[in-house]
């Protein structure tokens, strides 16, 4: 993604946040598991269950995906892959520790990528302003939190009810 756009996207987005989901906060992580440029929000649902959102910007294209999950270990979910194999009801029933799907799952997709722009090698090189770059990317952000507050809110009440009071995959 663009610099400008990256830079306008991670502001307008954690504005938006702030804004609409207001139990998230910003989380900054220096993680294998991280690519610079994502940005993680967190809840601390109760002492043991942390919520996670992730804002994931494409690296060589004008779009961004938000992946949802959780963690029972206190820190953001350190998978080596990303999004879980697993679905997202299939993990509602196994528990795991960490957990980590794309919003698009939740909306009955297999993925989705929020547009910024059309990439344009022929533009690569020109900068693109400030206001247009904000201008351009607020639909997708007012978009993806619409998507966040239907589908992503519901999902971790549910794993809030059902996997934050049993015993997680793997122990005993």
């Amino acid at each position: 993604m663009r610099r400008e756009y990256s830079q306008a996207l991670k502001k307008r987005f954690e504005a938006a946040m702030a804004e609409s989901l207001p139990r998230f906060e910003a989380v900054k992580t220096k993680s294998q598991y991280y690519w610079q440029g994502e940005r993680l929000f967190q809840w601390a649902a109760n002492d043991d269950f942390h919520c996670w959102i992730i804002l994931y910007p494409k690296g060589n294209d004008e779009c961004f995906t938000v992946e949802v999950g959780w963690s029972r270990l206190s820190r953001a979910p350190e998978l080596s892959m990303r999004p879980s194999a697993e679905d997202p009801d299939a993990a509602l029933s196994s528990n795991p520790q960490e957990y980590v799907c794309r919003l698009g799952q939740l909306m009955e997709e297999s993925d989705r990528w929020w547009r910024v722009d059309r990439f344009d090698l022929a533009r690569a090189g020109t900068r693109i302003p400030a206001a247009e770059a904000r201008e351009r990317v607020t639909p997708a952000v007012e978009s993806s939190i619409r998507a966040l507050r239907e589908y992503a809110m519901p999902f971790f009440d549910q794993a809030i009810e059902r996997c934050s009071r049993k015993e997680p995959e793997g122990a005993g």
